[in-house]
């Protein structure tokens, strides 16, 4: 499984198994204040960029997503409408 943040609409994946794979997108609403850095960082994480989009949860898991992607070899774009 391999995932990645979504940061003004764009995300980027590396190292993903060539062929048809199933996808799954999901959102988490973050506190814009987030106080004390985590710990063990020096620095607390960067506030969101952007309003915060609600995806519904049938799109959470690669089961019920309904979303599929044929991965190719070499650099590829793929960008997922949802309702």
């Amino acid at each position: 499984m391999r995932t990645a943040d979504i940061r003004q609409g764009k995300y980027s994946l590396e190292k993903v198994p060539v062929g048809r794979v199933k996808v799954a997108i999901s959102s988490v609403k973050v506190d814009p204040n987030p106080g004390d850095s985590p710990k063990g960082s020096e620095t607390p994480p960067a506030p969101p960029t952007g309003p915060y989009i609600a995806v519904p949860s049938s799109y959470a898991q690669p089961s019920t997503s309904g979303l599929s992607y044929e991965v190719k070899e070499g650099n590829q774009t793929k960008d997922f409408s949802l309702p």
